[in-house]
């Protein structure tokens, strides 16, 4: 679930509303309880209500893209 999520956050440029993300996460199965994990060290508030893919957050998903390649 945390690939798909941080791809989708990914493909969309890596910074969306808050709204946006919560919904991304909600596609792949989090509640939205469970988005709050992410604000660890995956993404951080970006101006204007946004959400940001964190440079920690990327290495994340390459490391999974690599571990769950096809």
């Amino acid at each position: 679930m945390m690939l798909a999520v941080l791809e989708d956050l990914d493909r969309r440029g890596g910074e969306v509303s808050r709204r946006a993300f919560l919904e991304i996460g909600q596609t792949h199965g989090y509640s939205r309880r469970g988005m709050a994990s992410y604000y660890q060290v995956l993404v951080t508030s970006a101006p204007k209500g946004k959400i940001r893919l964190t440079e920690a957050g990327r290495e994340r998903l390459h490391l999974l893209q690599t571990r769950f390649a096809d």
